[in-house]
């Protein structure tokens, strides 16, 4: 078995050479390749020394196999060592569903060297009480024939997963690590510029990264009117109200928290950062969101009181009917769904 390098020539092409089989009559058929570069090779043997792995589906040749004619089949793996004896080493697995690298590992001190490996997928085992995964749901699940010494530092870049911008913001994904029978918090940095966690382990098995669950902290108090014209199809919709944050509420930050408003139909979310400042305490937002155009102002009024305004135009309300189910959540806060009867200009 011979891997070699096409980007090189000579002898610096070799990456490895092994002799597979035993002393008996060994033949290969077939051989593939995954995207990590991993060598599956496939055929039959009658050596009764044919080499064989732990945890193998049979390690020995069968017993019927005595007159030398007959043949067991075979198939193997050949990975290039990419944990080498040293200290410290750094590894960054290729995963084998996505072919890219979002695991780097840093071993203190490698011993014995071995092959490190990175498979993703969707679903595994559930996070524990109070956390959900992101979207989609990740899981990394990392081996190795390797042996340390110390813990082992693993950090997982997270782009192109989803996690609400409240737990974003305020720094509290966690990376887990199944234990047995359960997740374990091993979480020692996250830098969400980056998009990068980090934590410490001694041994490797499934890894995600979870968020907690957002306990969405109701208004006091919710009121609001609605206008609606469809008339030439213009599509447009007026919405003017107030609230009252509730008990438990740290407060609204338009700047930092996604801001979503339903009407009937319709629903739209303003991300973080697109709302700006006007004065001490009124909040703006002109622009497109939900497929509309759309302008909000949310003003404080004193006493966790609070006026807010919102105008569409283009919005989707098609099966609107009155009274209007009108929903407002800033952040972690509200969330309160009221019916109100809409003045109707069609």
């Amino acid at each position: 078995m011979t891997k070699l390098d096409t980007t090189k020539t000579g002898s610096d092409s070799l990456v490895y050479s092994t002799f597979l089989g035993g002393t008996g009559l060994d033949d290969g058929f077939a051989i593939a390749v995954d995207a990590a570069g991993n060598a599956y090779v496939t055929g039959d043997t009658n050596s009764p020394d044919f080499p064989t792995t732990l945890g193998a589906f049979q390690t020995t040749l069968s017993p019927s196999l005595t007159e030398g004619f007959e043949r067991d089949a075979f198939v193997a793996k050949l990975a290039e060592i990419n944990t080498p004896v040293g200290s410290p080493v750094l590894v960054k697995p290729v995963d084998l569903a996505t072919g890219k690298t979002p695991v780097t590992l840093t071993f203190p001190t490698v011993t014995r060297a071995g092959v490190t490996g990175l498979v993703t997928s969707r679903t595994g085992p559930p996070p524990p009480a109070g956390f959900k995964p992101g979207s989609p749901p990740t899981y990394f699940d990392i081996t190795t024939t390797a042996a340390f010494s110390a813990s082992a530092s693993v950090c997982i870049n997270y782009t192109g997963i989803t996690f609400s911008a409240f737990n974003t913001t305020a720094g509290l994904l966690r990376l887990m690590h199944f234990a047995g029978t359960g997740f374990v918090d091993v979480t020692t940095s996250l830098d969400t510029t980056a998009a990068v966690i980090c934590g410490l382990v001694n041994s490797f098995s499934p890894f995600a990264i979870f968020e907690p669950e957002i306990q969405i902290q109701p208004f006091a108090a919710f009121h609001a009117g609605v206008e609606i014209e469809d008339e030439r199809d213009e599509r447009e919709f007026k919405v003017k109200g107030t609230f009252t944050l509730g008990a438990g509420s740290d407060g609204i930050h338009p700047l930092t928290e996604d801001v979503t408003l339903q009407v009937g139909a319709f629903t739209a979310t303003i991300p973080k950062g697109s709302f700006r400042r006007h004065g001490h305490d009124t909040f703006k937002f002109e622009g497109v969101a939900g497929g509309a155009r759309l302008e909000v102002k949310i003003q404080a009024r004193g006493g966790n009181r609070f006026e807010f305004k919102a105008e569409g135009k283009g919005a989707d309300l098609t099966g609107t009917t009155s009274p209007v189910v009108v929903t407002l959540t800033i952040g972690n806060d509200g969330g309160n769904t009221i019916r109100v009867k809409a003045k109707r200009d069609d």
